[in-house]
């Protein structure tokens, strides 16, 4: 079995030497837009496809993995997707 590898791309504009800098004074950087729109659909749909993803989340001491069929039977149900459809 062969396994297909996308080629992504980052966005245009980011400041590499901003985000240095940031980091060294913050701790943590937030990209936005990271991908350009035809790497983040690419992205999107292979993960939209895939099965074996869990959401993680934490409240204090407590941590939640929900997987997808069980995400999937919640109150958002087969709309929650990673990428707007």
């Amino acid at each position: 079995m062969t396994t297909k590898v996308a080629d992504f791309a980052l966005a245009d504009g980011i400041d590499i030497d901003r985000l240095r800098s940031d980091y060294q004074r913050d701790g943590h950087v937030r990209i936005g837009p990271f991908l350009t729109d035809a790497a983040a659909r690419t992205l999107a749909a292979h993960l939209d496809a895939r099965e074996d993803w869990r959401i993680v989340l934490n409240s204090d001491e407590k941590l939640f993995e929900i997987d997808r069929p069980t995400a999937q039977s919640g109150p958002v149900g087969p709309k929650l997707r990673f990428w707007p459809g």
